[in-house]
């Protein structure tokens, strides 16, 4: 995404450059994240570049297919073909202090490498391009498909399976309640809570007149696009400040922030019907914001259904057959 923005730029300024891409198409991880599910949690009229605006989003959070095309598109109009190397990766980049330029070593997709000397290098390879997989002892010893949600399998058939989903992230929440209703049981593993915000419009479609107003009256797409980031950056801002004189310090930094708290709480425990027992588990222990808030993709919805098992705390180990809990419990 930014590696394109950029790019964008460089050709509009009319500065040479090469664009290295080890993937076959563009799109970074909304190219490699295809799992059930995969949708953006940031309002997508935000969500993308300010120099191509989109009035005609179909949602207010588009899922992955239409994120991507998107993508897509803005790259087909940029005209930056000529400069893309689809399939070519940097495995190093050394700085020459004499010539003052870097060295740089490209692989290609047959492991053929060659070298370009540059003035100028920009990383835009983003944080989540590498699915952090954990080394969990056992791994290699399970007999059934087991895969990243970033890599997902999809020749396997999870309807009527058991199965086990390891992490309750951003991309988990997603997951979980889009594979719920075709397995026979889903177990799964939360090492810790996280925050997970409703939002009205996240499964919302925009309408033809939304799709109107943003295309023909001026500046209001970028009014509202303005207003989205508002919203999540100043407006939210007096919630993060510590009061020195607020009594519960561990629970929240002060009084706005622990009005969230008590909203955010009072949805979750609608969602779960009121269980002790869940809420216990899905309550985190630190404030409103102290980490990424979440989307509630029908996330805590999904963890009452019969067939989905929360289960707290790391995992111990994987057999042939399941994964062992911290307590010894094997689930199949």
């Amino acid at each position: 995404y930014s590696g394109l923005a950029m790019a964008d730029k460089l050709n509009q300024a009319g500065i040479p450059f090469v664009l290295i891409e080890k993937n076959p198409d563009v799109g970074g991880t909304w190219f490699e994240n295809t799992y059930p599910g995969v949708a953006v949690d940031t309002p997508n009229h935000f969500y993308s570049y300010s120099f191509r605006v989109k009035p005609d989003w179909d949602h207010y959070f588009a899922r992955g297919p239409e994120i991507i095309d998107y993508i897509r598109t803005c790259y087909a109009e940029m005209g930056i073909a000529r400069e893309m190397r689809f399939e070519e990766e940097v495995v190093s980049a050394i700085w020459e202090k004499a010539g003052k330029r870097w060295d740089v070593k490209v692989r290609r997709k047959d492991g053929c490498e060659y070298a370009i000397r540059a003035n100028v290098v920009i990383s835009g390879t983003g944080l989540l391009n590498r699915p952090s997989t954990p080394e969990i002892p056992g791994m290699e010893r399970f007999k059934g498909p087991m895969f990243h949600s970033a890599r997902w399998d999809h020749s396997v058939d999870l309807a009527g399976k058991r199965v086990v989903q390891i992490g309750t992230g951003a991309s988990a929440v997603q997951l979980g309640p889009s594979i719920a209703p075709l397995v026979e049981k889903l177990t799964i593993f939360q090492r810790s809570p996280h925050w997970a915000r409703h939002n009205p419009l996240l499964y919302a479609e925009t309408g033809e007149a939304v799709k109107w107003g943003l295309a023909h009256v001026p500046y209001y797409n970028k009014w509202y696009r303005f207003q989205l980031l508002w919203a999540t950056s100043d407006l939210v801002l007096p919630n993060l400040r510590k009061d020195p004189d607020w009594p519960e310090p561990e629970r929240s930094p002060n009084a706005a922030n622990d009005a969230v708290r008590a909203q955010l709480i009072e949805h979750i425990a609608t969602q779960v019907n009121h269980d002790p027992e869940l809420l216990a588990k899905v309550i985190p222990s630190f404030p409103p914001y102290g980490k990424r808030m979440l989307r509630d993709s029908h996330w805590y919805e999904a963890l009452t259904r019969d067939n989905v098992e929360l289960v707290t705390g790391t995992v111990q180990e994987i057999t042939e057959s399941g994964v062992i809990d911290k307590d010894g419990v094997e689930h199949p």
